[in-house]
């Protein structure tokens, strides 16, 4: 097993049931999967303990978002991004079929944040 300095490569996507998927790539045949983006995150963990991975090791994580990486990195990499544009990242989740916790963790948000952008929506 490849343990690449004590860093792993681990993959997030969601399948057609809105579930991630989470597998890390050099440590063959480890992978799971759960109901949010922070579930999977814990429980890829535990799954690599199985394989005598210390839980401390570095992830390497590649989340796959179907096309709208771009909008979160805007959002996330930008803390003063404009109101407009975490707004339209935020619905463009939301249509994606994330939940708000989700949504929450990728652009770096409070709940209120995202409630607010969700709202916003709702009043046009």
């Amino acid at each position: 097993m490849k343990t690449n300095g004590q860093r792993h490569r681990v993959t997030f996507e969601r399948d057609e049931d809105g579930w991630w998927v989470a597998e890390a790539v050099d440590v063959g045949g480890c992978y799971t999967q759960a109901p949010s983006l922070a579930a999977a995150r814990r429980r890829i963990r535990e799954a690599m303990g199985l394989y005598d991975i210390p839980r401390t090791v570095e992830l390497e994580e590649t989340i796959d978002l179907n096309g709208l990486g771009n909008d979160v990195a805007r959002v996330r990499d930008n803390g003063q991004a404009p109101a407009c544009e975490v707004d339209r990242a935020v619905l463009a989740l939301a249509r994606a079929g994330l939940c708000r916790r989700d949504i929450r963790e990728l652009l770096g948000l409070s709940t209120r944040r995202v409630l607010r952008a969700s709202s916003a929506r709702m009043a046009r």
